[in-house]
C-alpha cells in the first residue's frame, strides 16, 4: 500500500513539472529532486533560474510522503531585476516580481512592498492613520490634516475628522444683525460657507409688543399713536398709544363713552346719534294728554307725532282739552220737551251724559193762565174756572159780577177783590196815595190829616 502511494505521488510530480504550463528545468528532474537521507537537515539544491516554476517552488516544496524531509532550493535573482532575493542575503523582498525591488517606486494600497521598505504604503500623508483604501480610517491620505484625530471645526465642506459628515463640528457664528428679536440669529456652515440659518428670526415691521421686531435697535420704535378702534360719534378722534408689552392702550385724554342724552351727539359711540334716549313726559299730562311724551329729535325733545292733541270738551266724562277738568265748560243743550213752560228747560253734561238740569220747569196740570202748564204744546186745555167780570181791566174782578165759563180770561178775573171795578187805579194791588178814598181796597184809605200832610210835604211824621 505504501509503495502504491509513493508511486502515485511521483507520477503526480512528474506530470506537474513536465506540464506545458511551466517551462522545463535546465537539468534532468532526477538531479533536481534527489532522495534525501533520513536526517533532519534539508538538502540544498542550487538552480540557475528556478523562478520559472510556481510559487511553492520559489519557497520550498513539501513532499507528502510520511517522514520525507523538505528540500530547499538555492537561487539568486529569480526575476532578473538586478536584486538578489533576501533569502540569499539580497534586498529583493519579492524576487518573483521584477517590479518589486529596492529601486522601485512604492505604489500605495496595492498590497505590495514595491520598494521593499516597511511593507505596502498605506499611510501616504504620514499622519499615523492608514488610508480607507487599505482598510484604514484615513479618508484623505494625501492630507495629514485630515484624519480621525483632526478637529472638523473649519467650514470648508471637507470631512476633516473622517466622521462621514462634512463640517459636523463647525460652530455656528453670530449673524450680522443680532439686535432685538434677531439676538439669537446665527450663521451656519453649509456647503463650505456660512449662510443664514433657516430657523433665524426674520425682521418684521414693528408692532406694539415691547419688542424690537425689526431688529433695528429700538423697541416699538416709530409707534407713537394711532386712531382707536372705535371712531363713532363722540369717540371720533380718540387715539391709542403704544405702552410696550401692554400693547396699545386708550389715551388718557380720550373721550369715554357715556349713556346717550338728547343732545344731537352719539354719546355712547355706538349705533348712532341719540339712539335709545327714552321719551320724557310732556309739559301737560292732564286728561287725555296723560300719555303724551316728548321724544328726542335733532338733539332736543319735541312732542311725539302720536301724541293726543287737546280739543274742545265734549260730554264723554273725559278731559278732552287737557285742562285738568272733565266735561267742564260744556254748554247745556235743549231738553227733550221744550213746549209751553218747558221751553227754557235744558240738559246739562254730568258724568259723561246729558241729563235734565235740576232747575228745569217740571210740567204740572193745566190751569187757566194762558200758559202751557203741562208742556204738551197747548195751554189751558180742558180747564173750567169761576171768573169775575173785570170791568176796568185792572186784573181784579168785582164781587158781584160772577160768571161760570170755560177758561177764557179776557175781561174776566179769577178773583173778585176789586172794590171799585170802574177805576183802573183802584184794586188790591194799588197803594193809597190820596185822601179821596180807599185805593187799595183795604177798607181804610190814607188814615188822618197828619198823615196826609206828611204825605203831601214829602215828609213822614211819627
Amino acid at each position: 500500500m505504501k509503495r502504491f502511494l509513493i508511486t502515485i505521488n511521483l507520477f503526480a510530480l512528474l506530470f506537474l513539472f513536465s506540464s506545458s504550463a511551466f517551462a522545463g528545468p535546465s537539468k534532468p528532474f532526477s538531479s533536481m529532486l534527489p532522495w534525501g537521507s533520513w536526517t533532519k537537515k534539508p538538502v540544498i539544491v542550487p538552480f540557475k533560474k528556478p523562478c520559472n516554476y510556481k510559487q511553492y517552488l520559489h519557497d520550498r516544496l513539501i513532499w507528502y510522503r510520511p517522514r520525507l524531509r523538505p528540500v530547499e532550493y538555492k537561487y539568486n535573482d529569480c526575476d532578473e531585476d538586478g536584486f538578489d532575493s533576501i533569502r540569499d542575503g539580497g534586498a529583493d523582498c519579492r524576487d518573483y516580481d521584477k517590479n518589486v525591488n529596492p529601486d522601485a517606486t512604492e505604489i500605495p494600497y496595492d498590497g505590495k512592498d514595491n520598494d521593499c521598505v516597511d511593507g505596502d504604503l498605506v499611510d501616504v500623508d504620514g499622519d499615523g492613520f492608514d488610508s480607507v483604501l487599505a482598510g484604514g480610517t484615513d479618508c484623505d491620505d494625501d492630507n495629514p490634516d485630515i484624519n480621525p484625530d483632526a478637529a472638523d471645526t473649519t467650514c470648508d465642506n471637507i470631512d476633516n475628522d473622517c466622521s462621514g459628515v462634512v463640517d459636523d463640528a463647525v460652530a455656528d457664528l453670530p449673524a450680522l444683525n443680532t439686535q432685538g428679536l434677531c439676538a439669537g440669529n446665527v450663521l451656519v456652515c453649509m456647503g463650505g460657507e456660512f449662510v443664514v440659518a433657516e430657523s433665524n428670526y426674520v425682521p418684521a415691521p414693528e408692532v406694539c409688543d415691547g419688542l424690537d421686531n425689526d431688529c433695528a435697535g429700538g423697541v416699538d420704535d416709530g409707534l407713537i399713536s394711532r386712531l382707536a378702534a372705535n371712531q363713532q360719534g363722540a369717540c371720533s378722534g380718540n387715539i391709542e398709544t403704544c405702552e410696550g408689552a401692554l400693547g396699545w392702550r386708550e389715551s388718557s385724554g380720550n373721550y369715554v363713552p357715556a349713556a346717550e342724552v338728547c343732545d344731537g351727539v352719539d354719546n355712547d359711540c355706538a349705533n348712532g346719534v341719540d339712539d335709545g334716549v327714552a321719551p320724557i313726559a310732556t309739559d301737560n299730562t292732564k286728561g287725555l294728554c296723560a300719555d303724551n311724551v316728548k321724544v328726542c329729535a335733532g338733539g332736543e325733545f319735541v312732542a311725539a307725532e302720536s301724541n293726543y292733541v287737546p280739543v274742545d270738551e265734549t260730554c264723554d266724562n273725559q278731559d278732552n282739552n287737557c285742562d285738568g277738568d272733565i266735561d267742564n265748560g260744556i254748554e247745556a243743550i235743549a231738553a227733550d220737551n221744550t213746549n209751553g213752560l218747558c221751553s227754557g228747560n235744558v240738559k246739562v253734561c254730568i258724568g259723561g251724559d246729558y241729563i235734565d238740569a235740576d232747575t228745569n220747569y217740571s210740567p204740572v196740570d193745566e190751569i187757566c193762565d194762558t200758559l202751557d202748564n203741562n208742556c204738551n204744546g197747548e195751554y189751558d186745555e180742558g180747564v173750567t174756572i169761576t171768573a169775575y167780570v173785570d170791568g176796568d181791566g185792572d186784573g181784579y174782578g168785582a164781587d158781584d159780577a160772577l160768571s161760570e165759563q170755560v177758561c177764557f180770561l179776557t175781561g174776566y178775573s179769577e178773583n173778585n177783590t176789586d172794590c171799585n171795578d170802574d177805576a183802573f187805579e183802584v184794586n188790591p194791588g194799588a197803594e193809597d196815595t190820596t185822601l179821596i178814598g180807599d185805593e187799595n181796597c183795604d177798607g181804610q184809605g190814607i188814615g188822618n190829616l197828619c198823615e196826609a200832610d206828611a204825605f203831601f210835604d214829602g215828609i213822614q211824621y211819627d
